[in-house]
């Protein structure tokens, strides 16, 4: 148990920089490129889902303290994308995300115990949603933007760890183990993905690189 802890806590310690390549090459690039919108606003639910569901149960914070640090991560890509993403969303828009999210976490905290369960299951639709928006982006533009390969193998590393810790400090609680595993097999797809359009993606990029430059000028 000693080492799931550690190990725990190693993760906690990692997933600081989990999403930063990510928000880097989107702040290097001022542009949200082949990022899905959709992806990332139901990536600070997927977090903020997981999150509320341990903290209701109580699980020790070494199972799960790095969905923290990651819902801040998350959050600051969605609002670089309010700042680069053309058109821009509204105030009005902006406002409807913020309150709906606050919302959520109300009601996240204060459901029954009988239907805290509804937490994670509810977390696999709305992940196959996430993944299959971005996925279909990428086959729809024949590139994958600026996503992040070191963002994704950061995720699947974490997550497979995440695996051993939770069944061992939480028990076999399937809720949270069949989301870990769905997490893997989709990000295992959008890293096929940017292996299999890398020249594309590459060309793409460098021809908006030189576009920016001519409008700088």
């Amino acid at each position: 148990e000693w080492i799931a802890k550690i190990l725990g806590y190693g993760i906690l310690a990692s997933n600081t920089t989990l999403k930063v390549p990510q928000i880097r090459k989107v702040v290097q690039a001022k542009a949200t490129t082949g990022l899905s919108a959709m992806a990332l606003y139901l990536d600070v639910f997927l977090y903020l889902n997981a999150a509320m569901y341990n903290i209701t149960m109580g699980n020790p914070l070494s199972a799960w303290g790095e969905l923290l640090i990651v819902i801040v991560q998350n959050v600051a890509l969605v609002l670089l994308l309010w700042r680069y993403s053309l058109p821009a969303p509204s105030l009005a828009a902006k406002a409807g995300a913020v309150l709906m999210l606050a919302a959520h976490v109300a009601i996240s905290l204060n459901l029954p115990p009988g239907y805290r369960y509804l937490l994670p299951t509810l977390n696999l639709p709305c992940m196959i949603i996430t993944r299959i928006a971005q996925i279909r982006k990428n086959m729809a533009n024949g590139h994958t933007g600026l996503l992040s390969t070191t963002s994704l193998v950061m995720n699947i590393s974490t997550v497979l760890v995440r695996v051993f810790t939770t069944v061992v400090l939480v028990g076999w609680d399937w809720n949270i183990l069949r989301a870990y595993g769905l997490s893997v097999t989709s990000n295992g797809v959008l890293l096929g993905q940017i292996a299999y359009y890398g020249a594309n993606t590459s060309k793409v990029m460098a021809e908006q690189g030189q576009g920016d430059e001519k409008k700088g000028r």
